[in-house]
């Protein structure tokens, strides 16, 4: 045992000789206790040693004496050192979101570095450091018509009175909050606002935005796929981007590595399997090829097995969303779920409800019926960007406490954000678009 661990350090050890940094990093950071131990004591000079235990701190969770111990060495007489500080500076920095200070210090270790390969690691890491402002603006943009619509910067400079309360009230209802949502966030303001002795709307504002964060932080989750291969079932009302979101999501996953599969279980629907071909072929992955009208359980069955015979580790199935049809649809969800969980036990991983931000209420009234016919992981809402009411966002969290999970921000593949609550709401309540 002890020799797959020295084995492991060594292997580590050659790689950091041949200054492949990151790879360094990430295979650190999958280390075992014992394993870690002995690349510490395999590791040249104090200041390396140094570097890779304010590493561990900052995976620990102390950030703040990582940086402590780790920030001196930028400036080592060592340009190994110095790079590897850097790198881990940098990675301290995007876990604070300050991206421009991580950046500058991918930017600073470009110029320590011998080789080719040293520069190319380096500057792949500097263009994964645009995605968080690019999500940033792709919020903004997902949100413009709603931000428009809400027009808060209108309070702008009034006095805290009765009539702001009511002001914002109705513009929240008209955005889709919801009636009772609406009224318990004004509710809450009203406290806040006598027990901080709050005068004007801007302050007012923050802690608008500080509710709206809380209540939407306890719907914010992640794709659990940790089984393999892990299936993912997309439900959801025929029209509201079903198809679409497959090929987004796919897209998602195969930039992360993983191998995806779709699966045309709406097999009903003229033109459905065609459809979720090209998507998944924009999206660059397999789609399992049906016939139309076959039993989207059997399409399901036949599906898996292909996914394991060519090592695909996610398959995500297609649904019908005929929901005129109520008691069909349920039977047939129930009959693909069975197929999944006894092909493959403990699947499906993720259940996702796909929504349209355009219905509104509706869409609540949607997931109401869903959540009678299968148990839902998570929720997508699709096509943000379209609508003036994207306020039900916050309406589906607080009435129904199901994670949204991805929220659709374009009509380009690329265009799916896993929902964040804080760059959500900052989106939404900005100033920026409106002046």
């Amino acid at each position: 045992m002890f020799g797959f661990f020295k084995k492991g350090a060594e292997r580590l050890l050659k790689d950091l000789e041949k200054g492949n940094f990151f790879q360094v990093f990430e295979c650190f950071k999958e280390l075992k206790p014992e394993e870690k131990e002995k690349f510490f004591q395999l590791l040249p000079g104090e200041e390396i040693k140094t570097v890779f235990k304010s590493f561990e701190l900052f995976l620990k969770g102390d950030v703040a004496k990582a940086r402590n111990y780790v920030e001196p060495l930028v400036h080592s007489k060592s340009s190994r050192t110095r790079i590897l500080a850097k790198i881990a500076l940098a990675k301290i920095f995007e876990s604070q979101k300050l991206y421009s200070s991580a950046r500058k210090m991918l930017e600073s270790a470009i110029n320590d570095v011998q080789t080719e390969s040293e520069r190319k690691a380096i500057e792949k890491s500097l263009s994964k450091l645009e995605e968080p402002e690019k999500k940033k603006s792709l919020f903004s943009k997902g949100l413009e018509k709603t931000r428009r619509f809400l027009s808060l910067f209108e309070l702008k400079g009034k006095p805290v009175d009765d009539e702001l309360f009511e002001e914002i009230e109705e513009k929240l209802i008209l955005a889709d909050v919801g009636v009772k949502t609406s009224t318990e966030l004004v509710e809450k303001l009203k406290e806040i606002a006598k027990k901080r002795g709050i005068k004007t709307s801007d302050e007012l504002m923050e802690c608008l935005k500080e509710e709206i964060v809380e209540t939407l932080k306890n719907c914010e989750g992640c794709l659990n796929l940790s089984s393999n291969p892990s299936v993912i079932l997309v439900v959801g009302v025929n029209g509201t981007g079903k198809t679409t979101t497959v090929g987004k999501l796919a897209l998602l996953l195969r930039k992360e590595g993983r191998k995806v599969l779709t699966v045309p279980a709406d097999t009903f629907r003229a033109g459905a399997i065609e459809q979720l071909i090209t998507v998944s072929e924009r999206a660059g992955v397999r789609s399992f090829k049906s016939k139309e009208s076959a039993d989207p359980a059997s399409v399901v069955f036949d599906a898996i097995q292909s996914a394991k015979s060519k090592g695909e580790d996610t398959i995500i199935v297609d649904t019908a969303g005929r929901l005129h049809n109520k008691e069909h649809l349920m039977r047939e969800l129930q009959k693909i779920k069975r197929v999944i969980s006894r092909e493959l036990p403990g699947e499906p991983s993720e259940i996702l409800l796909v929504l349209d931000a355009n219905t509104g209420q509706n869409a609540l009234a949607q997931a109401k019926t869903f959540l009678e016919m299968t148990n839902i992981t998570g929720i997508v809402l699709t096509k943000l960007d379209g609508t003036a009411k994207g306020g039900i966002v916050i309406g589906i969290c607080k009435s129904l406490g199901i994670p949204i999970k991805f929220v659709g921000v374009g009509e380009k593949l690329e265009d799916l954000e896993p929902f964040n609550s804080k760059e959500f709401v900052n989106a939404l309540l900005s100033e920026e678009e409106n002046r």
